[in-house]
């Protein structure tokens, strides 16, 4: 088979977007699209960080064409930050390259941090073609963003909350979880901080589950 090569720059709406790629072996093995946001680009978050690195790896073992990417202003991503307006724009013109270029249609979201949000928002704004089938939040900053005016999630969604969270307040997670319980289900990793340092095998233990 001939070796498919991913650019590291495809077309944004205010300019080229960075990606990177993590295929499933043979890519016409996939069952679906992954696309997973990282956290907050004005406090250093970036497509490199460990969490959401970890995510993709544990994405494409199970199958998708994982894609990470740096929002308009961070690296070589051209534009500026837009307080998740923007963002959520670069997730969808990230999404829409991948089911134009791989050929498919069924997306599994997933964010980390302010990440989360930008994948729940961006999941209630879906071109007709793309099909959810599930939805990972981990570390979600409840009142940092409004998670209050999201509509309801229509695959199943996972909240990945550690219980000693010292960036977002996990009690706000729980309560928004409550809120929407026929919609989410609470994953909580007791004594885990925010960013799941040396807890990351752990996290990935926990999420696979989730994917059968």
């Amino acid at each position: 088979m001939k070796k498919i090569i991913y650019p590291p720059l495809i077309s944004g709406v205010v300019g080229p977007l960075q990606i990177i790629v993590d295929t499933p072996g043979l890519p016409e093995g996939a069952i679906g699209i992954a696309v997973i946001a990282h956290p907050h680009p004005q406090m250093g978050g970036t497509m490199h960080n460990k969490v959401v690195h970890t995510l993709a790896k544990i994405l494409a073992q199970k199958n998708y064409v994982a894609i990470r990417f740096n929002y308009r202003g961070v690296e070589q991503s051209a534009g500026d930050y837009d307080a998740g307006r923007g963002e959520v724009d670069d997730y969808l013109a990230v999404l829409n390259w991948a089911s134009d270029f791989f050929q498919l249609t069924r997306l599994f979201a997933a964010g980390f941090s302010f990440g989360s949000y930008i994948a729940a928002n961006a999941v209630g704004n879906l071109p007709s073609r793309v099909t959810l089938n599930g939805v990972w939040l981990v570390a979600p900053p409840i009142l940092k963003m409004p998670f209050s005016q999201l509509p309801p999630f229509s695959a199943p969604t996972f909240v990945i909350q550690g219980t000693e969270d010292d960036v977002v307040d996990p009690i706000d997670t729980y309560a928004w979880c409550d809120a929407r319980v026929d919609q989410v289900k609470l994953l909580k990793m007791e004594n885990a901080g925010h960013f799941f340092h040396q807890r990351l095998a752990e996290l990935r233990q926990l999420l696979l589950p989730t994917l059968l």
